[in-house]
């Protein structure tokens, strides 16, 4: 059986105007590699270190627009929320230069028309301090970040419509660099960033199948297009707080190319 006529349209155009967008991630302290001289086991003229890192991470307001214009339509604007759970392992070596990956599961809602369950993400970077001064810092923090997400459903005039073909994601990826400065005071220590991100979003493949709510039996087409982030540059700050007992615990705040919040508990061995 074939498609109702104007169902079909109505979704083709919901798909044309979909906003396929995702978040950055958490940037840390720029002063990270050097802010703990000493871990739990290793002693301060160890070579190298190994930090773990639990963080929570919440975009909960992202623009981006389309990557190319279709002719005869409008540009697209829309908004993403992403929330992650991860771990981090970072090896720091000299004080100085940090190589972390991070590992966790991301969850996706976009116009809170669409969403996905918790799934797999990942990403690795580096930190380096470029300049150091008594209590003062300047560092550089450049990370790959990767969260590839299958939908559960897709919402159109109110109505659900299930996902047919399972392969069927959402092919995510971003770079992200930022440029931060950063003054430790006894157990605190504040710092800013200036940030670029680039990040863009494809539907693989670029054609989705969903069922018509009213008829599970039929099929209807949804092409799909990428998408850019909206703004590139952005800022972000926070402060860490640091403890006897080789922990660090940052609060850190996202604006501009995205609005968002992050809080990651860091312990030094």
């Amino acid at each position: 059986m074939a498609p109702h006529p104007s169902a079909t349209a109505r979704f083709f155009l919901f798909f044309i105007w979909a906003p396929w967008t995702l978040g950055a991630m958490l940037i840390g302290n720029p002063a990270e590699p050097g802010l703990d001289r000493t871990g739990i086991i290793t002693s301060p003229e160890a070579f190298a270190s190994l930090r773990l890192a639990f963080l929570e991470d919440y975009v909960y307001y992202q623009r981006f627009q389309d990557e190319f214009q279709i002719a005869g339509s409008d540009p697209t604007k829309t908004f993403a929320r992403l929330s992650t759970n991860a771990g981090m392992a970072t090896l720091n070596f000299e004080n100085r230069l940090d190589l972390y990956t991070i590992l966790g599961a991301s969850r996706l809602e976009l116009n809170r028309e669409i969403s996905s369950t918790m799934q797999f993400s990942w990403g690795f970077g580096g930190k380096l301090i470029l300049f150091e001064t008594q209590n003062l810092y300047f560092g550089l923090d450049i990370k790959y970040f990767v969260a590839n997400q299958k939908p559960k459903y897709f919402i159109s005039d109110g109505a659900a419509f299930n996902l047919a073909n399972e392969n069927f994601k959402f092919q995510y990826n971003e770079t992200q660099f930022a440029l931060g400065m950063c003054y430790k005071y006894t157990c605190i220590a504040p710092y800013i960033y200036a940030t670029y991100l680039i990040a863009r979003i494809e539907p693989d493949p670029m054609l989705a199948l969903v069922r018509w709510p009213l008829d599970t039996s039929e099929l209807l087409d949804a092409t799909c297009k990428s998408v850019i982030a909206n703004r590139r540059w952005g800022m972000a700050v926070g402060a860490t707080l640091l403890s006897a007992s080789k922990a660090a615990l940052s609060v850190e705040s996202r604006m501009f190319n995205q609005n968002a919040i992050d809080v990651n508990l860091d312990v030094r061995f």
